[in-house]
């Protein structure tokens, strides 16, 4: 994992210290249909403790307003809690991990040669456990409980050139499976504030530039 959270580092343009960012990486297929491929960062609420997720997500683009694909996310910052493991023993401090994969589907219901605002829609399935030090200071993982999530949100972004961009979401997870009291504390919201490179049009840019300069 360490090395997916090191790339993710390596491409991130942050506004902010609190500022996650986005990459956008889109190739023309045909006329009307394009590949999208998107480094995707949010911040959500577990258990009152703000939690950075961290992901990537690819797919399809057509007819400029709707998008589907797959998507891969997991807990990217430290998420501490109380957990009990004896009866006769004090609670142990855990780490909370989880992951998912996720489908998306998404409609452009706004775009100009600026804007651009969309309704993404996700459907994860995943697992989470807690990871703790018992007291012989072994690394013991708790079982693995399944995931089973509901994602509805709406997101914008406004083009300041035709390459770089400024966008904000916000929405919802719901666990569907939120009967198991392991998963019940995941249902919160989402939001995110972003930098967004779009990598295909400024490779255009450039290309047109150094073919002006060849002739």
């Amino acid at each position: 994992m360490s090395w997916f959270t090191g790339l993710l580092a390596a491409v991130s343009l942050p506004l902010s210290a609190a500022v996650p960012a986005d990459s956008a990486l889109v190739n023309t297929l045909q006329p009307k249909v394009r590949f999208v491929f998107n480094f995707d960062t949010r911040y959500t609420l577990l258990d009152n403790d703000r939690a950075r997720i961290s992901g990537l997500k690819t797919g399809l683009e057509w007819k400029n307003k709707y998008r589907a694909g797959l998507g891969y996310y997991f807990l990217s910052s430290p998420l501490v809690t109380q957990l009990p493991v004896a009866a006769d023993q004090a609670p142990v401090e855990a780490r909370v991990k989880f992951a998912y994969v996720a489908g998306y589907g998404e409609y452009v219901f706004l775009k100009t040669e600026r804007w651009e605002a969309s309704v993404p829609l996700q459907i994860g399935v995943g697992k989470t456990l807690n990871q703790y030090h018992n007291q012989q200071g072994q690394v013991v993982n708790t079982e693995r409980v399944p995931l089973l999530l509901f994602e509805p949100s709406v997101s914008g972004h406004y083009k300041i050139y035709n390459w770089v961009g400024v966008g904000a979401g916000a929405g919802y997870r719901h666990m569907l499976n939120q009967a198991r009291q392991e998963t019940s504390h995941l249902n919160a919201p989402i939001y995110y504030v972003k930098a967004k490179l779009f990598v295909g049009e400024l490779y255009r840019q450039v290309k047109r530039k150094h073919c002006r300069k060849a002739v």
